[in-house]
């Protein structure tokens, strides 16, 4: 599925997605919320300014994300490949982040609140 085939099933109403191929895209200022990514491929993927609340990431390779300023309210990552990966200035409210892999350690929700929620990279 290419990006203009998912933002078509999305607006249809679908929100379960596996296996998504979607690497290099923007996903700039776009409304996301309420889906679900298992086993999705979103490397060198950008999310600026998008909405994104209530939305899940689950075994997803997120390698050098950039979710700048997104609203990730009540949102999940839990499993991922989160090497270099940006959040600074998102909305983390009720935010989950946990079993993640960082460059091959397990991070998790306390990693997340000292070490990146507010880094530009990390």
């Amino acid at each position: 599925m290419n990006l203009s085939e998912f933002l078509l099933h999305y607006k249809k109403g679908q929100r379960h997605f596996i296996e998504l191929d979607l690497d290099d895209h923007e996903f700039h200022e776009l409304d996301l919320s309420n889906a679900v990514f298992e086993k999705c491929y979103f490397h060198s993927t950008s999310w600026v300014r998008s909405y994104l609340q209530n939305t899940r990431f689950q075994n997803c390779s997120l390698k050098c994300a950039d979710f700048r300023n997104t609203d990730l309210t009540n949102a999940a990552i839990q499993d991922c490949l989160v090497d270099r990966i940006a959040f600074k200035g998102a909305s983390i409210k009720n935010f989950v982040f946990i079993g993640n892999d960082f460059y091959g350690v397990t991070v998790g929700q306390n990693d997340f609140d000292d070490n990146f929620k507010d880094e530009d990279w990390k």
